[in-house]
């Protein structure tokens, strides 16, 4: 009985996690708010964003908050690696027809 309740739990926590994956996860081309985990600050994800040719749309470095542009699934992957999760975000002008340069 104590296992079915341990695999049931672990279930759940899969299936919510896969759902809120898939809502807060960036597609490629879309803008996402990277937020660094581990102790890291706001240097750590601008010399990511740097290192890895991200394309910046706004720095709040009173918050610490960068929104960019995650141009493919490389870029998404290689930020967790580096201990940035990637956020999606809805932001005006943000669309492809409207982002015409980089910062």
């Amino acid at each position: 009985m104590r296992s079915d309740v341990a695999l049931l739990t672990l279930q759940g926590g899969a299936a919510a996690f896969a759902l809120i994956a898939a809502v807060a996860w960036p597609r490629a081309g879309e803008a996402a708010l990277l937020m660094p985990v581990g102790g890291q600050e706001l240097p750590s994800v601008l010399n990511f964003a740097a290192s890895h040719d991200v394309r910046l749309i706004a720095i709040d470095s009173a918050k610490g908050r960068v929104i960019a542009r995650i141009d493919d699934r490389h870029s998404i992957f290689a930020s967790l690696a580096a201990g940035i999760v990637p956020i999606g975000v809805s932001t005006k002008g943000c669309s492809s027809e409207n982002y015409r340069g980089r910062l």
